[in-house]
């Protein structure tokens, strides 16, 4: 429904996935805020009960938001790299899978076991294909100018986002006293 060009949270919003997850009453959704589960999001998306966000504008001095901030960013680089690793390497998802809603958490599992055997066994000498430490990638990022926001548009007012998911996964970061790395307490 979206094409290569869309932005990630618009493709996603019109997704069945993503409306479900925006819709608190829906069962599912209700099920995973029950739970306490949710979904690692950067910045683009709009913040929910289900999409844990970090704070706009580096949490605004506090150091708690600031705190919650980078381990959120944290764990999502982590997951971020790894997904990034398992797509340039299988070609399976380099385009739409076309793979059963419900089988596709077996296959990304299939694949990651077949990436951690390959890593596992890249020094065997009847190897007949490359080692991983002789895989290149490359590649170069930049900005269209259409995702710029001009002096006359106004962007999406992020500070204005409630999401009590982020305050109650701040107020777990200061209760355990959690600061990001090289910042001292004010205290």
């Amino acid at each position: 429904m979206s094409p290569g060009a869309s932005h990630d949270s618009t493709a996603f919003t019109c997704t069945r996935l993503g409306q479900t997850l925006q819709d608190s009453s829906h069962e599912l959704t209700a099920a995973l805020i029950e739970d306490g589960h949710c979904i690692v999001a950067d910045e683009a998306y709009a913040a929910s009960e289900v999409l844990a966000l970090p704070w706009p504008g580096c949490g605004q001095g506090d150091q708690w938001k600031d705190g919650y901030n980078f381990y959120q960013s944290s764990g999502r680089i982590h997951i971020e790299q790894a997904f990034g690793m398992l797509s340039w390497r299988w070609g399976v998802f380099w385009r739409r899978l076309r793979v059963p809603f419900a089988k596709r958490p077996s296959l990304v599992r299939a694949c990651f076991r077949l990436h951690n055997f390959c890593r596992g066994n890249d020094n065997a000498r009847d190897c007949v294909v490359a080692p991983w430490g002789n895989d290149l990638a490359g590649g170069d990022a930049s900005l269209a100018p259409t995702d710029v926001i001009g002096a006359n548009q106004r962007g999406r007012r992020r500070d204005c986002e409630r999401s009590d998911l982020r305050v109650r996964m701040t107020r777990r970061v200061e209760e355990l006293g959690l600061m990001r790395p090289g910042v001292g307490s004010m205290f």
